[in-house]
């Protein structure tokens, strides 16, 4: 018999255990609560009675030998330790060791299930909140009992976290009041982990930029438009890995496209450093402040067989699921001197595959000045905000090679996306247009309305945005090229048009109805092509020689 059937059926009363609750042996056998209890109330045991671990220090013991705590087999031992005074180093060995021999044994029970964990676990799981890299057997599980609250990292009204013992038969971990859980939370933070992380690696990506140079703003246009372009032109489902960790963006995208008045003045309102898209957690004796990741599967769809397929029928994508992690910090958090232990929150950048700098041309002086000359857009005028962006990039630089240990001598081997927003005021300056997305049809399925990523049109606008940039913000360049060496600048607009001053508030707004986005998805369109290998690309021409700087122009 093998392990998963010894688990359905009870050793003792050979009952199928369906979806039931049970006890397992250090054999791997499975023992129903009824069976067990009788198990329990032999005493003196027979010497051929089945042993059980203690859930906290791992010693095998009889049954009788063993108390239930908090929903988990405990031995007399480590009951008495758990009440009584120890020293502190003692308590922490102590709990070290409960917490290796716990973990040994969820990872041995869930090694046998066929459940709710997938088979394909990753070797190392990365938690999108704090960025702790632990095994797939330490992760946490949500409780879901309404008595079990109170979590020493969340607070004493957040659900409790446990390492669990015990299982149903469904491969559910089995809080203290026997009710199944199906949510995983981090060891560390003790925050919700998508169960798509534990078997799927995600791909950071890193979005930077000032105070108020539009980055909620791109982000809402560009996941809107990834909604719809990665479903229509390329078969892949682009959903939520969390909802609840997406919950902001959501109101973005309603509020900029989903508005119930589509001739009503609209905004989203300013990032902040505190509020809905942080989480606060307690570690030791420090409160700290993480920002929630936007959290989004791609998930490949079915596609008409290629022309050069003998076979007519559609066939469904061999490719696997892909988990993106997005972040939308606060400007502030990206000047000098606001990272700190209690607000670790760009920590992510050093998980980054791809990093997004956006650069506002309206907040840069010069630029400002040059529009003004054939443009109306409020933004340019009035009280307009000057910045020197450059800064923001060149602190960026400094945590990631500080995160990272990158030598001040080497420069990043990551891509950095430059996105230079706003470019409904200032595209005219540059010979491209952007009114068509950068896709061109996919040869490879004629008839369809299928894509490729058109990498030779957008690597041309890149140096064309670098030129330009050059002649206005040459500080800029060099800090991005001082930076990174991969580096591709990419126009686009959130909105398509500017804003529209609101006389009874005095703030900037939009009506929906006017919102058109141009280019607002091109920069993870190119990353997906280039670097996530998820979409198909056209191939660039051959470069003669290789730039001591990969910079697109």
């Amino acid at each position: 018999m093998n392990g998963t059937d010894a688990r359905r059926t009870c050793r003792m009363c050979r009952t199928e255990l369906g979806s039931g609750r049970f006890r397992t042996d250090v054999e791997g056998q499975a023992w129903c609560e009824d069976c067990f209890g009788d198990l329990r109330a032999q005493q003196p045991a027979d010497e051929d009675a089945p042993h059980f671990r203690c859930g906290i220090c791992g010693a095998e013991h009889a049954a009788h030998e063993l108390r239930d705590l908090a929903g988990q087999l405990t031995c007399e031992s480590c009951v008495s330790r758990q009440s009584s005074p120890q020293n502190p180093e003692s308590a922490k060995d102590s709990q070290a060791a409960a917490d290796t021999n716990a973990a040994e044994e969820a990872r041995q029970i869930v090694a046998g299930l066929k459940g709710q964990l997938p088979e394909n676990l990753l070797s190392k799981v990365i938690c999108p909140h704090c960025w702790l890299s632990f095994d797939p057997q330490e992760v946490l599980w949500v409780a879901q009992h309404a008595e079990m609250v109170g979590d020493p990292v969340l607070g004493p009204e957040a659900a409790a976290r446990f390492l669990p013992s015990r299982f149903n038969a469904a491969g559910e971990a089995l809080d203290g009041r026997d009710m199944p859980c199906q949510i995983l939370a981090c060891p560390r933070c003790h925050l919700t982990v998508p169960k798509a992380l534990i078997e799927t690696p995600p791909m950071f990506v890193s979005l930077i930029g000032a105070p108020a140079s539009g980055k909620s703003h791109l982000l809402a246009s560009m996941t809107w438009q990834l909604r719809r372009l990665l479903s229509e032109r390329f078969s892949i489902v682009f959903n939520d890995a969390d909802a609840l960790s997406n919950l902001s963006i959501h109101r973005y995208e309603e509020t900029l496209f989903v508005s119930g008045d589509a001739d009503r003045l609209v905004s989203i309102r300013k990032t902040e450093l505190q509020g809905e898209l942080y989480d606060q957690i307690r570690l030791g004796q420090q409160i700290v402040s993480l920002p929630r990741p936007f959290l989004f599967t791609l998930r490949p769809q079915a596609k008409p067989a290629p022309k050069s397929s003998t076979n007519g029928n559609s066939t469904i994508a061999d490719d696997p699921l892909r988990v993106m992690c997005l972040y939308d910090n606060a400007g502030e958090h990206f000047q000098p001197g606001m990272d700190s232990a209690s607000a670790p929150g760009t920590q992510h950048m050093a998980r980054s595959k791809a990093l997004m700098f956006l650069f506002d041309p309206t907040q840069h002086p010069g630029f400002r000045e040059h529009c003004r000359s054939f443009s109306a857009d409020p933004q340019l005028y009035g009280s307009a905000r000057t910045l020197r962006q450059e800064t923001i990039l060149t602190e960026a630089a400094s945590r990631v090679r500080r995160y990272t240990g990158l030598s001040p001598q080497r420069k990043h081997d990551r891509p950095l996306l430059v996105v230079v927003s706003k470019a409904d005021i200032w595209g005219k300056l540059l010979d491209a247009t952007l009114e068509t997305e950068p896709l061109l049809p996919d040869p490879a399925y004629p008839g369809t309305n299928l894509a490729l990523v058109d990498v030779a049109r957008m690597n041309k606008t890149s140096a064309a945005v670098r030129a330009l940039l050059m002649k206005f913000t040459p500080e800029l360049v060099a800090a991005a090229e001082d930076f990174c060496r991969t580096i591709i600048y990419i126009p686009a607009s959130a909105l398509g048009r500017g804003p529209e001053l609101q006389e009874e508030t005095g703030m900037l707004g939009i009506r929906p109805r006017d919102i058109r986005p141009k280019w607002a998805a091109a920069p993870i369109l190119y990353f997906l092509a280039k670097w996530g290998g998820v979409l198909p690309a056209t191939r660039p021409p051959a470069r003669a020689a290789k730039p001591a700087v990969q910079s697109v122009r």
